[in-house]
């Protein structure tokens, strides 16, 4: 017998809200019918499986476009390909965060050599260290940064 559960029901069971339910069903990872008396949204019993599959894996951060697939291939090796994607865009983002840490960390250096309490020279002072980032960043790593022109001061100088 293919049991249904009424989207309050289950958003109390699974600790989701029913807007997230709705949300997903919008994206067209799960499918809802109707019940005849009360017009309420019910699941059955595959859905709710993918809904603990998606609650699951959006826990993680994955991409709802990964969610796709692995409801889509219904096997493990969809879901160990979402996770290990995954994993491959942390560890970029680990690195990229590193570097941005690492310039933060000069930068910070830099002003801390150079104190001032006055805007003007702190807008000199910023201006100085953001071609002396850029330099020791090209010549350091031989990656080439493009960075916007230097932002105007003059409504804060006034």
């Amino acid at each position: 017998m293919n049991r249904r559960i009424t989207i309050h029901k289950l958003s109390e069971q699974m600790g989701l809200t029913s807007r997230t339910l709705r949300h997903w069903e919008a994206e067209g990872l799960i499918q809802s019918e109707r019940d005849r008396s009360s017009g309420w949204r019910v699941y059955d019993e595959e859905a709710v499986a993918c809904i603990s599959i998606i609650a699951l894996l959006r826990a993680l951060d994955i991409p709802i476009k990964e969610i796709h697939a692995v409801l889509a291939g219904k096997s493990l090796a969809h879901v160990r390909t979402a996770i290990s994607r995954h994993i491959h865009k942390l560890s970029l983002q680990q690195i990229e965060s590193a570097r941005t840490q690492q310039e933060l960390e000069r930068m910070l250096l830099y002003l801390m050599q150079h104190e001032s309490s006055n805007l003007a020279e702190l807008a000199r002072i910023l201006t100085t260290m953001e071609e002396f980032n850029v330099t020791n960043t090209v010549e350091s790593t031989g990656v080439r940064i493009v960075t916007l022109p230097p932002m105007r001061w003059s409504f804060i100088l006034q």
